[in-house]
């Protein structure tokens, strides 16, 4: 049984605003065939133009104070007309002074589907002592429903 994986190359959102896009279909690769980028041998490097993508869109809600941890609030939306699962977001977080101090990959959808036209919320927390500021929320990695 062969199934295709998309890896989403960039899908920076800041403050809500998409930067880039950028997906492949690649057949998904058994740990002991990929390369040390976790690129399968022999597949070409992603580009804009491979296929047709879901638009996943990150946007960071809230960034509170919970103890010890920096809590990110957030929703990823699917903007486009293929459902999605297994949707993987990446997180940032920065000192006072914006430098960063954290990043976090974290499962926000796992085999559910996230239907074209749904969306769903998130909350995510560091423990880093430094971590003051939520930078940056992204879309890492999703499976397209066939």
């Amino acid at each position: 049984m062969s199934r295709t994986l998309r890896r989403v190359v960039v899908a920076a959102v800041t403050s809500g605003v998409t930067l880039a896009t950028a997906c492949a279909d690649a057949p998904e690769a058994s740990p002991s065939t990929e390369d040390a980028g976790g690129q399968a041998p022999g597949v070409a490097a992603p580009t804009a133009s491979s296929g047709f993508a879901p638009n996943l869109v990150a946007n960071l809600l809230g960034c509170d104070r919970d103890g010890d941890s920096l809590r990110t609030t957030g929703s990823i939306r699917n903007q486009g007309q293929v459902d999605v699962r297994y949707v993987d977001v990446s997180l940032a977080w920065a000192d006072s002074t914006g430098a960063l101090v954290a990043t976090d990959v974290a499962s926000i959808v796992g085999g559910e589907t996230l239907m074209a036209g749904d969306s769903v919320v998130f909350d995510v927390a560091t423990a880093h002592p430094q971590a003051s500021r939520c930078t940056d929320a992204s879309v890492f990695f999703y499976e397209p429903i066939p």
